[in-house]
């Protein structure tokens, strides 16, 4: 069965090379840029797993992660920022984020907790 994996940044490039790298591992990936395109599309589909970038406008990857705990409980998600302070990381953590990743992302590691948080 394919797991489907939504990726959420509003950085183009970034979005695109994580959606590839995750593609050549057989997932489904949907890219979207902002957290209103990325609720539409969790209203539509169920996902098995979401990546999103903390430091988006006007609504940030904890605003999301707020909205997909209230109604996708069951759907992990990975924050990942170039710009993490122990205060996010924190606020992340008690939000129920499965991870908190620093950007540059380390391919190996991403896919390993992608594996892990899929199986």
């Amino acid at each position: 069965m394919t797991r489907k994996i939504l990726v959420v940044d509003d950085e183009p490039g970034m979005r695109k090379s994580l959606a590839m790298m995750l593609r050549r591992e057989q997932y489904q990936v949907t890219e979207t840029g902002s957290v209103a395109e990325a609720v539409g599309r969790l209203k539509g589909e169920g996902y098995d797993l979401v990546i999103a970038d903390l430091m988006m406008e006007p609504l940030n990857g904890l605003d999301l992660l707020a909205l997909i705990q209230r109604y996708h409980t069951t759907c992990p998600v990975i924050i990942m920022t170039a710009f993490g302070t122990p205060e996010a990381r924190s606020e992340a953590s008690a939000l129920g984020a499965a991870d908190f990743l620093e950007k540059p992302l380390q391919a190996p590691h991403l896919l390993d907790r992608v594996r892990a948080l899929v199986a």
